[in-house]
């Protein structure tokens, strides 16, 4: 039996944290200082009981290591995930991303917790971010960390949708930032004219494909380290899914399609939701289609939406329920297609995808 969605409002003086976000967290403001989002590092800090007065006002909570870690992938609807599952009464989620095993591990697990929500013990703790899945060293990390602290590994959540569009989509947001501007991405004046210098760099650095997939594999750390390269190499999911298996049993793995869950999330959530072993309770009866913003949102309270920023869905909205495509010519389509193609079969070999971009990509009949 699915359980109604209820978004808990918590007053902050005169403002509440749901109105932020914030809702399901549970906390108490015991000062009157307005300041009510903190950077650390870039992350929006969760409230711990000696920043700004903030303290937990539920018995038995404490921070915990996440049982969820959505890691990846960029772009392709991780936030959507993490905003559709934290109406789940069960859930405790991360408003920021935490960015732990990639780039802060050396301050501590201590600190990581400190980034995390506070949950009892019949609650799960989630995180995401999407940069763990292509930092070869964050399994290792995690397998450690969880080890120190005496518990079981956690489960883990890649969404990942078209790589043409991850790409797309990933290049656009980063013509838009200032930081971009004057720099490799800088140099090109769309999409396309990148693609066109980015394939032919590939092709300089690494053997062609249909030499086989591993042969390519072999150098796609040098790939990644040249940046104006990794628009198109982090498409490539089967290489970085496949290292992740090295360390954990793809049983831990739920693989969430990012464009169904935009044309479909009440579907989506609810595979996610058995997968990872919670109770159903956020299904298709939870979300209502969004016409002016081009995406669906998530109902609560029965009459209550919650939507996503107004920042998301620049590049992939929806439209007569299919993502909408970038407006490439036939030909960049086409060279992306042919270059992705490979490590899409080899993807489909190792997970068993059967979303309709790989059918499309690799030209499945869906029907099969």
């Amino acid at each position: 039996m699915r359980r109604k969605i209820v978004g808990a409002i918590i007053t902050v003086s005169a403002i509440t944290f749901a109105i932020l976000g914030y809702s399901n967290m549970g906390y108490t403001v015991k000062s009157s200082n307005p300041v009510i989002k903190v950077a650390v590092d870039g992350c929006l800090r969760t409230p711990t009981s000696t920043m700004l007065g903030y303290s937990p006002t539920r018995k038995g909570v404490r921070k915990r290591l996440p049982h969820i870690i959505g890691i990846g992938s960029k772009k392709c609807g991780t936030g959507a995930f993490r905003h559709f599952l934290r109406f789940h009464s069960k859930v405790q989620v991360s408003l920021c991303e935490p960015h732990f095993f990639d780039d802060s591990y050396n301050k501590g697990t201590e600190y990581y917790k400190s980034l995390l929500p506070w949950s009892n013990t019949s609650e799960y703790t989630f995180e995401k971010t999407p940069k763990y899945i292509v930092t070869g060293g964050v399994p290792k990390r995690i397998i450690s960390t969880y080890e120190k602290e005496g518990l079981p590994t956690p489960k883990f959540v890649l969404v990942v949708c078209d790589p043409v569009q991850r790409a797309f989509s990933d290049f656009s947001k980063a013509k838009r930032n200032t930081g971009y501007k004057t720099g490799v991405v800088g140099q090109f004046q769309n999409f396309e004219e990148y693609v066109e210098y980015a394939l032919n760099k590939i092709r300089t650095l690494a053997p062609p494909v249909t030499e086989g997939v591993h042969a390519f594999y072999s150098h796609m750390k040098e790939l990644e380290s040249k940046i104006e390269l990794r628009f198109l190499t982090r498409g490539i999911y089967s290489y970085f899914l496949e290292n992740w298996y090295q360390y954990f049993p793809r049983k831990d793995f739920v693989i969430v399609d990012g464009d169904r869950l935009l044309t479909e999330p009440g579907e989506v959530m609810v595979k996610a939701q058995e997968q990872l072993g919670l109770e159903v309770e956020i299904g298709p009866e939870n979300f209502i289609f969004n016409r002016e913003k081009g995406f669906y949102c998530i109902k609560y309270n029965n009459t209550n939406t919650s939507c996503l920023s107004p920042a998301k869905g620049r590049t992939r909205t929806v439209k007569n329920g299919t993502v909408l495509q970038p407006k490439l010519s036939k030909e960049t389509r086409r060279r992306l297609d042919e270059f992705y193609r490979p490590f899409l079969e080899r993807f489909t070999h190792v997970t068993s995808a059967k979303a309709n971009w790989v059918q499309r990509l690799l030209h499945i009949d869906p029907s099969r």
